[in-house]
């Protein structure tokens, strides 16, 4: 039997930095497909002043996925991270769904 709930206790954590610890969830389809597209995005668009905004408003989709039902706004996580932090927790981030799904066998 396959139990769907335990699949999903799997978590990408991340502490804020006023101590919350936020538990996200694996991507739905929508955000998984534009986790692999930010790379090719950001390279395409490295001089785009915008690019920063793209990158932010991936993030609030990302941790607003959490198991904590906190909500964060893209303003509230320009505070929080630095442009250097929100890389790699991007970087991080794609490495988590990587693992994840190299533990499904086709």
């Amino acid at each position: 039997m396959i139990d769907i709930g335990q699949l999903n206790e799997v978590t990408f954590d991340i502490k804020l930095t006023d101590g919350r610890i936020l538990n996200i969830r694996k991507p739905n389809r929508e955000l998984f497909n534009t986790t692999f597209n930010m790379v090719k995005l950001i390279e395409a668009n490295k001089e785009d002043d915008k690019i920063l905004d793209v990158i932010y408003g991936f993030l609030v989709k990302v941790f607003n996925r959490n198991k904590n039902d906190i909500k964060l706004t893209q303003k509230e996580l320009e505070n929080e991270l630095d442009v250097v932090n929100a890389m790699v927790i991007m970087k991080e981030y794609q490495k988590f769904i990587t693992e994840a799904m190299q533990g499904v066998n086709f």
